[in-house]
């Protein structure tokens, strides 16, 4: 099965937000469905299997709008993603500094590297 690139994970710790591109198969459904009245008898186990797959549910209602469980962290970061991508020029950045992070030429450094690279004083 082919692979889509789904979009972006992004963590944030002690200061420093790393961004990772995550792939899916490209037919999977992003998320499950369950009825209203099985969420309801099944409550913390679909909670459990939420946080723990980062699965999204999506609870269908008679006659009322559906309404998505999705785990707190998950939505975090799809918040922060979308706030990131929000301006073009970053988008921009972010995408070509993905693609230069998967090819062979790039290497990790240090930040007074890349500062001196840079030619950015401290």
């Amino acid at each position: 099965m082919a692979e889509s690139i789904v979009g972006f994970w992004v963590s944030q710790w002690q200061g420093n937000c790393t961004i990772k591109l995550y792939k899916s198969p490209a037919k999977t459904m992003l998320s499950k469905e369950t009825t209203y009245s099985q969420a309801r008898m099944n409550l913390a186990s679909i909670m459990d299997q939420v946080c723990d797959d980062s699965q999204i549910m999506v609870i269908k209602r008679r006659n009322q709008k559906n309404v998505a469980l999705i785990a707190e962290n998950e939505l975090s970061s799809l918040l922060e993603c979308v706030y990131l991508l929000r301006s073009p020029e970053n988008a921009k950045r972010l995408f070509r500094a993905l693609e230069w992070a998967g090819t062979e030429d790039s290497t990790p450094q240090t930040l007074a590297e890349l500062k001196e690279e840079l030619e950015i004083d401290s």
